[in-house]
């Protein structure tokens, strides 16, 4: 039983990929940017204390899903990166890790992206 991409209504971002090329002396160099469409960025929360011991949520991080049938490009993500969602140009995330998942294939079925 092959397991299916993940449904392009679930896809229903778009995202501006600026990949990390190296450190020189202060300074980081990126390529130029690549916009993907279709992918998903899914909020990871958490719950922190306040000084006055309140519970408060707040959004953690981000994983982003890049599906490889549904999503337009299917490139794998290097550390450091800079990602932006298309809607939100001004919020700079940094890539941290790439998971490459495998399901009844030797071709890789998605990319989960950790962004902070």
């Amino acid at each position: 039983m092959a397991v299916r991409p993940i449904p392009k209504k679930l896809l229903v971002h778009d995202l501006i990929y600026h990949e990390f090329i190296n450190d020189e002396e202060w300074k980081e160099s990126f390529q130029p940017p690549v916009t993907i469409n279709n992918v998903l960025f899914q909020p990871v929360t958490g719950m922190n204390r306040t000084m006055q011991g309140e519970e408060v949520e707040v959004q953690a991080s981000t994983v982003l899903f890049i599906d490889r049938k549904n999503s337009s490009q299917y490139i794998r993500m290097i550390e450091k990166s800079k990602v932006y969602r298309a809607d939100e140009p001004g919020r700079e995330m940094r890539v941290i890790r790439v998971d490459e998942l495998f399901v009844d294939s030797p071709l890789s079925h998605h990319f989960e992206v950790g962004l902070i």
